[in-house]
């Protein structure tokens, strides 16, 4: 190609869509020369949208020499009014999830319903020692729970018990 014509090319530094760096000029079947973006094994087109919601473009692999049949971008428009109702949707579901946050599930072990607080703050209430000598409540429930000092406070708390209670047998 002349000179005089490559000079008047220009094209971004990087794709506008993918972010991806320009890469080089190409022959294409369809569009003439065309700005590719990526490399070095491949190299892409700028995407143009297809549809309402998504990107496609075009893909020349280098090893090959050749181009390939087009690839979808993996973005995604969303138009205003789309945003306002998925947003609509998503405040709907936080909403819903708080209001569970409350409840206790109920689960059924040997035929019988409990709920999980039902049997937590049983848990917490019935936990006793191995020994005559009295220990805290909240040195028991760490044992009986496998955790950590602080989870087994909040236990004792959460149900209503003192965590500094000294119990025994």
């Amino acid at each position: 190609m002349p000179s005089a014509q490559m000079a008047a090319r220009w094209c971004p530094d990087e794709c506008p869509i993918t972010g991806r760096q320009f890469f080089m000029w190409i022959e294409h079947p369809d569009g003439g020369m065309v700005p590719t973006y990526g490399g070095p094994f491949d190299s892409y087109t700028i995407p143009v949208r297809d549809g309402d919601e998504g990107f496609c473009c075009d893909r020349f692999d280098h090893d090959l020499g050749d181009w390939r049949d087009s690839e979808i971008v993996g973005l995604k428009l969303i138009d205003d009014q789309s945003d306002e109702c998925e947003h609509g949707q998503v405040a709907e579901l936080q909403e819903e999830i708080e209001r569970l946050k409350g409840q206790s599930r109920t689960i059924t072990l040997s035929g019988c319903e409990f709920t999980e607080d039902d049997l937590l703050r049983t848990a917490v209430r019935m936990v006793s020692g191995t020994t005559r000598v009295k220990q805290p409540r909240w040195v028991l429930m760490k044992d009986a729970f496998c955790c950590g000092s602080g989870v087994a406070h909040a236990l004792c708390r959460r149900y209503g018990f003192d965590p500094d209670e000294g119990l025994s047998r």
